[in-house]
């Protein structure tokens, strides 16, 4: 856990970097309507989009994922290539 503390903020910025997004960094997001229901991404981008990051397995490079709705993941890997 503390790896992908310490790499966050250089793999949200190879995100903006590869994606050209602004990702704005925010804290505790509550459930609109479920109570005690809440979340903490790594970052929000635009009006509806979120990041999450996490560090690979090897511990060598960040993994982010970029959701804009609900039925689409991409991985940062993805967007950079062009996919």
């Amino acid at each position: 856990m503390q790896a992908g503390t310490e790499t966050e903020p250089e793999a949200r910025d190879a995100y903006s970097f590869y994606t050209g997004q602004t990702v704005r960094q925010v804290g505790l997001i509550r459930h609109r309507s479920i109570e005690q229901s809440h979340a903490s991404p790594d970052g929000l981008i635009g009006d509806d989009g979120m990041l999450e990051i996490a560090p690979s397995a090897c511990g060598t490079h960040g993994n982010a994922t970029h959701a804009e709705d609900p039925g689409e993941v991409r991985h940062a890997n993805d967007v950079a290539d062009g996919m």
